[in-house]
């Protein structure tokens, strides 16, 4: 696409993809990264728009990362509470949900895998979990297979599992 079809499509569309995901994430600033990120690749991809889809692929790509988002927030929520119970992981100190509670399993959880796991699944544990990247992202990263990351995580949230199970 030319500059000057981008320029038009942005004009033409911005306000109402900005209204989407503000719809859908209710936070002004993450609904402006979201459309400004549909944006840039459509520029970086090159991607071909057809006249009469235009509209739809747009607004399903500011739906789509919306929900992504959404999604990894959730993944983050867990990763902090990790499981309570036999299922669940206790981190030593946490009785209630408020945020300093939260903040405090986080640092002790940041702690421990700083300290305690090997590189490789530290690596792999901040580019899943921090940098909420997707199981192939990090494939093509670390150029290793996606069975290999599922069994470093899941080995990863075995340990901290093991580790505050027995510190609780």
């Amino acid at each position: 696409m030319t500059r000057s079809e981008i320029e038009t499509l942005f004009k033409t569309y911005y306000t109402k993809m900005y209204r989407v995901a503000r719809a859908i994430i209710y936070d002004e600033d993450a609904a402006k990264d979201v459309v400004s990120d549909v944006f840039a690749t459509i520029i970086n991809n090159q991607t071909v728009l057809q006249a009469d889809t235009e509209e739809h692929y747009l607004m399903s790509s500011v739906r789509n990362r919306c929900l992504n988002i959404i999604a990894h927030k959730k993944i983050k929520e867990k990763l902090v509470h990790l499981y309570t119970d036999k299922d669940c992981l206790t981190v030593r100190g946490s009785e209630g949900g408020n945020s300093i509670d939260q903040q405090l399993q986080y640092q002790e959880l940041m702690r421990y895998i700083e300290n305690n796991l090997p590189p490789m699944d530290r690596n792999i544990f901040r580019l899943r979990y921090l940098q909420e990247m997707t199981f192939d992202e990090i494939a093509k990263t670390l150029c290793i297979s996606r069975q290999s990351i599922h069994t470093h995580l899941k080995q990863t949230i075995e340990k901290i599992r093991a580790f505050f199970t027995s510190n609780t």
